[in-house]
């Protein structure tokens, strides 16, 4: 049971809460997401990850992995940094990408808990990152583990 509620942005299950802004709209599921969310009448999302991971492949590994496919897609990694995530240590990883034309950016956040990999990804308009930095960060700051 759970799932995401657009008036107040809250998602819960999968043994998480997640604290989204209010008031966006579901969008289409991006490839491997749990959900996509967007903010009406602009270019802007966000999507849920949840990543079982085998036993012998470490968090780092993890990373390591996601930036070698990112990079092989034309993402480039512009910077990366520690944040806290549902009391755990995670990464963030700002990256630039170029598709049909237009440049985009996305912030990925990533953190273990167990053997699952929780990622929120916010992806907008390269010239508009800044104005949605801030709130990409704190859903990523909001997950809560039930466990």
């Amino acid at each position: 049971s759970g799932g995401y509620e657009a008036d107040t942005g809250l998602y819960k299950g999968k043994g998480i809460t997640v604290a989204f802004p209010a008031g966006w709209a579901k969008g289409q599921t991006a490839p491997g997401a749990i959900f996509t969310i967007e903010q009406p009448g602009q270019f802007v999302q966000m999507s849920l990850f949840i990543q079982e991971l085998p036993e012998k492949i470490t968090f780092e590994q993890y990373l390591q992995r996601v930036s070698s496919t990112m990079g092989k897609v034309g993402a480039r990694q512009k910077d990366e940094g520690s944040i806290e995530m549902g009391g755990k240590e995670g990464r963030w990883v700002k990256r630039e990408i170029q598709v049909g034309g237009e440049s985009f950016e996305s912030f990925v956040y990533s953190v273990m808990n167990g053997n699952k990999v929780y990622s929120i990804l916010g992806i907008t308009a390269a010239g508009s990152i800044n104005e949605w930095e801030p709130v990409f960060n704190r859903a990523a700051k909001s997950i809560r583990f039930d466990n």
